[in-house]
């Protein structure tokens, strides 16, 4: 199941349980997010995650709980680092974050 959110300030701080096993592909860029509900890390078929252009200062470590992840877009938003624990999700390839802005520097 792929859910596209356009339009919204904020995820609901409580993801539906009958949502973390059906979501592979969450799309919520281009919003005016300014933080990720922790339980981000229980969609565990969770394979894409768009966040980009956002008003992101951190992504919660609780995204290294979503180990199907594979695609992760988290540019343009406010972030300084990203959080260890995506070291967990093993099959990660593709990553689009800070090295945009540092490009430019």
């Amino acid at each position: 199941m792929e859910l596209f959110l356009r339009m919204v300030s904020q995820v609901v701080e409580r993801l539906t349980p009958c949502m973390f096993g059906v979501v592979s592909v969450l799309n919520i860029s281009h919003n005016k997010l300014s933080h990720l509900p922790s339980g981000i890390g229980e969609l565990k078929s969770l394979k894409a995650l768009y966040v980009s252009s956002n008003l992101l200062h951190d992504i919660p470590e609780e995204i290294g709980s979503a180990t199907s992840l594979i695609k992760f877009d988290c540019s343009s938003n406010q972030l300084k680092e990203l959080p260890c624990s995506l070291g967990n999700c093993k099959d990660l390839s593709d990553l689009k974050e800070l090295m945009e802005r540092e490009s430019m520097i």
